[in-house]
């Protein structure tokens, strides 16, 4: 559930960083969702907005070509590094969810086709525009969490904003769908007829999210801790593990149980271990530059008119 929570205060930073009327506006209606089999047609909205969102930005940033004096050092240190390397796990090893989830629900017996597949278009969806963004604007993105802020202002590019809303808010409500099942039996409405109850029961859960949105709007830092505790074992460690102890030595093949054993092991140390320590020690310096309950996170700073 915690794991779950900041997932959400994630969903509502990237929706309306800088405007906390906006954040609490836009998650307050999820309240009215009754279940998540209701998720089909938002899950394929939030598919449309990544893959016209990832289109605009591989454009818009070969066609601007490099900036003057472009950089690509990359990372200056071990924290950097490993900060971008569980940003890299979080990326790879959870936006698939969304089809996973609206097809597994219904046909749970192809979900490793499907699988499969949505590992193959998260690698096609974040390629390309990373590459050619970077190649663009190169170490300007070391000191963004958000790739918008260098892009050149147009049309295409509002567009694409409000399209990247629209699909956080479809992961907002993905993530939140199973705190307010717990919360609701928590508080003992779980088995309530009347819907209205179980909506108004939920309103606590989004206000608890809302307020942490506001005090901890350091998006690319929470990226990174998700990456490194909860990516790493849901999406690699744990299941290398289940197909290890499923199937016997004697019924896999040895590369296959290596290929496992390997993947588990190497996460666990690179992911979680160094992994969680970098994202933990950027998370902290986070706090101790900007504080709690910044106003604007990463905004540049204003010239003063003289």
């Amino acid at each position: 559930m915690t794991a779950l929570t900041f997932a959400c205060v994630l969903q509502l930073i990237a929706c309306s960083r800088g405007n906390g009327c906006t954040c609490l506006v836009l998650s307050l209606p999820i309240v009215l969702l009754p279940s998540v089999h209701n998720f089909r047609l938002a899950s394929l909205l939030g598919i449309a907005t990544t893959t016209i969102t990832s289109a605009y930005m591989t454009v818009a940033a070969v066609q601007h070509g490099q900036v003057e004096k472009v950089s690509h050092q990359g990372p200056k240190n071990m924290v950097e590094f490993f900060t971008g390397a569980t940003n890299i796990l979080f990326s790879f090893g959870s936006h698939g969810l969304c089809i996973e989830l609206m097809e597994a629900m219904w046909k749970p017996q192809k979900y490793k086709y499907v699988y499969a597949y949505a590992v193959l278009y998260t690698y096609l969806l974040t390629i390309p525009d990373s590459v050619s963004v970077y190649w663009a604007y190169g170490d300007m993105l070391l000191h963004r969490s958000n790739a918008f802020a260098v892009l050149p202002p147009s049309k295409a590019k509002n567009v694409c904003i409000i399209a990247m809303i629209l699909h956080q808010y479809v992961a907002f409500l993905l993530n939140v769908n199973p705190i307010f099942l717990a919360w609701e039996k928590l508080v003992g409405i779980h088995l309530s007829e009347r819907f209205l109850v179980k909506a108004a029961g939920r309103i606590p859960v989004v206000v608890v999210i809302w307020f942490l949105a506001l005090a901890i709007p350091f998006f690319g830092p929470i990226n990174s801790i998700m990456g490194a505790f909860l990516i790493s074992f849901s999406v690699y460690i744990i299941p290398s593990v289940a197909f290890m102890k499923a199937y016997s030595r004697k019924e896999l093949s040895p590369v296959m149980y290596w290929i496992s054993a390997s993947v588990a092991m190497w996460v666990f140390v690179f992911g979680f271990g160094f992994g969680g320590w970098a994202s933990a020690t950027m998370f902290i310096r986070q706090i101790q530059s900007f504080g709690l309950f910044d106003k604007c996170y990463q905004c540049p700073p204003k010239s003063n008119a003289h």
